[in-house]
């Protein structure tokens, strides 16, 4: 269970940070610049960590997970999502 407590952890940390970002007041480029790297070193991490977790970690606890094409679909789109979202807010920064 804690693999999946640590997969919760990362992307409650990146959705807050990416509350931060586009929904905080007027930024500073500076700001702007740090909180779209940290939304993107999250993005890049959370889509990692479930790569690890759910090819090695969790079929040795469960049954190898056999995950249909929508729920493979939301997992990518969110990870996706957030390394956008992170480039263009440093691209927005510069």
């Amino acid at each position: 269970m804690s693999i999946l407590l640590v997969f919760v952890i990362i992307v409650s940390l990146n959705i807050y940070a990416s509350g931060d970002l586009f929904l905080a007041g007027p930024l500073t480029p500076q700001m702007k610049l740090l909180l779209g790297q940290k939304v993107l070193m999250l993005g890049l991490l959370e889509g990692l960590w479930a790569v690890i977790s759910l090819k090695w970690l969790l079929p040795i606890f469960f049954d190898p997970l056999d995950l249909s094409k929508k729920q493979i679909l939301v997992l990518v789109s969110g990870i996706v999502f957030s390394v956008v979202s992170g480039i263009y807010a440093m691209l927005e920064a510069s």
